[in-house]
């Protein structure tokens, strides 16, 4: 079957659904993934055969206040190894190439190493003209990972409190949980009145007692959740709520615990919380968060 050359949208995460090895650095985090398809300044070609991506180029559209037009930064090219010495790098650089000029930009850029052979060969094909030679790239490591962070549309609260718990009742097959994340106010909390009545005390996430289906084990790690309805149709309660002001439901809810420090784990959570204002909100928590396992419980019927 022929190789096609995709450019995705909001719509085609699922595309990434199926990756051939050594095309990107890391796993597709899925949540991750949903964030980039659906901000407009990010593009992303795939070459896809049989259903599987086998290349891909990123990159991001900008503008500048001292530049009329936008430019596109072209940030990672991958293609499988199985795959390489066809052409595809090229012909995926020349997919964005013309986003980039249906867009208007000015220009296209991107920094590789000299002795990068097979890169140099590329853009030149695509037809780059090569920058001086004494351009350095430094990268500042900012640790981001590491925040304990809840963002809420476009404001970031710091969390302050991160715990969860098992409970189980006798007649149920599987545990309940118990989820406490609260927050302070955002980081950059404004003046508006409204906007300080809403957040200025934080905002909090949390499970009571709820039927969120993770799996009766001791250790999570690698545990992975997708929740697209914000209730148990069995049982007919919450999986997850939001409190600011007023209990909000949250739909689209993917969950994954991804590392293990002693009974505290690296969580990643992200959804759609709604009736906070008119149009729902993302959700996205990052953040440590301990198992207090004390706290379990069985509970009455």
């Amino acid at each position: 079957m022929a190789i096609e050359i995709k450019i995705l949208g909001p719509q085609d995460a699922g595309v990434l659904a199926n990756v051939a090895p050594d095309v990107f650095d890391d796993p597709i985090d899925g949540g991750r993934a949903d964030e980039f398809l659906a901000d407009p300044r990010h593009h992303l070609a795939v070459a896809v055969e049989d259903g599987w991506v086998v290349g891909f180029v990123s990159a991001v559209h900008y503008v500048h206040p001292d530049k009329p037009r936008p430019e596109l930064w072209i940030n990672e090219i991958g293609v499988a190894a199985t795959h390489r010495g066809l052409g595809l790098g090229t012909r995926l650089l020349r997919a964005l190439l013309d986003v980039a000029h249906g867009l208007g930009c000015a220009e296209a850029w991107v920094l590789t190493d000299r002795a990068n052979t097979p890169a140099m060969r590329l853009y030149a094909a695509a037809g780059s003209t090569e920058g001086p030679t004494d351009h350095v790239m430094f990268t500042f490591k900012l640790d981001a990972g590491e925040a304990n962070t809840l963002r809420l549309g476009q404001r970031v609260f710091p969390i302050a409190i991160a715990t969860f718990f098992r409970l189980s009742r006798p007649e149920e097959e599987r545990p309940r949980w118990q989820f406490e994340i609260r927050t302070g106010p955002p980081v950059a909390l404004t003046d508006d009145s409204q906007d300080r009545f809403m957040y200025g005390r934080g905002v909090r996430l949390y499970a009571e007692a709820d039927p969120i289906p993770l799996p009766a084990i001791d250790d999570l790690t690698g545990v992975e959740l997708y929740l697209p309805e914000p209730f148990d149709r069995k049982y007919n309660d919450p999986y997850f709520t939001l409190y600011v002001q007023e209990h909000a439901e949250v739909s689209d809810v993917r969950l994954r615990f991804a590392e293990r420090r002693g009974e505290s784990y690296r969580l990643h959570l992200t959804g759609l919380a709604h009736h906070v204002e008119q149009e729902p909100l993302p959700l996205e928590v990052a953040t440590w968060i301990e198992w207090r396992k004390a706290g379990e419980a069985v509970l009455p019927s």
